[in-house]
């Protein structure tokens, strides 16, 4: 299968230079180490944070309601035969393990779990990434979405826009619709990820200036009437990027066009380089003390 191959770490003869270090990124499948890092991390956490092997009469009532919604919301199974946790772990071992499970279905079952109100998934996201980090796949969580994206800045970025809060959140949503649009893994929209991102920078500016009609170069104008002093150079260049997304002959009236194809390396410049915009706004405009 492509993009299946794995060099967990390396071995004793590759430190050595005896034999060679393959360089490879499950970005479309799953392999069978992989599958079992997956299974045996769900395990770790399912029987230390929900103790969920019990039976179900002797479970309290968060673990209970977890449990429930696992087998019969995320699994699809039959409510009325569930008696006991230890039914949820043996089916989801040989569902992940199994060959005939998609790759994709595997992701989207984790996905289901991080995304649960249960108050200890967050470990489960920790113990995932370091999963996909020491196995090489093509992916990460962020923001709740398991995503295409590997680079740590990059991450950094976007975790940080998806943490704007205040007069800034409508912003913050943009970045988190952006970032689903990117991240669905049967059937990403590039489209309207680049549309959300640069719809997150005018959120910002239009925020920044009080004006709805507000451009960067606006908000740009607000913060250094403020005292804040941009270099003239690095306003020129975030200016010139903006007009790149929005005038006339700009990627936005490219994307509006159906018959041309965005790509997904445009889609992650765009969401990355937009919520670094927005972080270097909020900062600025927190020094200004613009909010």
């Amino acid at each position: 299968m492509k993009g299946c191959v794995l060099m967990p770490y390396l071995s004793f003869s590759q430190r050595m230079g005896i034999k060679p270090i393959e360089v490879p990124i499950q970005t479309d499948c799953l392999n069978e180490d992989t599958r079992m890092d997956i299974w045996n991390s769900f395990y770790q956490w399912f029987t230390a944070f929900v103790n969920g092997e019990r039976y179900m009469v002797n479970i309290d009532g968060n673990e209970r309601g977890f449990c429930i919604r696992v087998w019969g919301n995320y699994l699809r199974k039959d409510l009325s035969e569930l008696s006991n946790g230890k039914q949820i772990t043996n089916h989801i071992k040989t569902w992940v393990l199994s060959s005939s499970t998609a790759w994709y279905e595997i992701l989207d079952f984790c996905e289901q779990i991080i995304n649960d109100h249960y108050k200890l998934v967050n470990f489960f996201s920790e113990m995932l990434n370091n999963v996909f980090e020491k196995d090489n796949v093509g992916y990460r969580i962020i923001g709740k979405q398991i995503s295409p994206i590997t680079n740590e800045t990059e991450i950094q970025s976007i975790e940080s826009a998806l943490a704007l809060s205040g007069p800034f959140s409508g912003a913050r949503i943009h970045i988190q619709t952006a970032l689903e649009k990117y991240s669905d893994k049967t059937d990403p929209d590039y489209r309207n990820c680049v549309k959300e991102s640069i719809s997150a920078v005018e959120s910002m500016c239009q925020i920044l200036a009080d004006n709805p009609k507000a451009t960067l170069g606006a908000a740009l104008k607000v913060l250094n009437n403020s005292g804040i002093d941009i270099h003239s150079a690095l306003a020129a260049g975030f200016e010139k990027i903006y007009g790149y997304t929005s005038d006339q002959d700009g990627i936005r009236h490219a994307i509006l066009n159906e018959s041309k194809t965005v790509e997904p390396e445009d889609a992650l410049f765009m969401l990355v380089s937009c919520s670094a915009f927005c972080n270097y706004l909020q900062q600025k405009a927190v020094k200004a003390g613009i909010i």
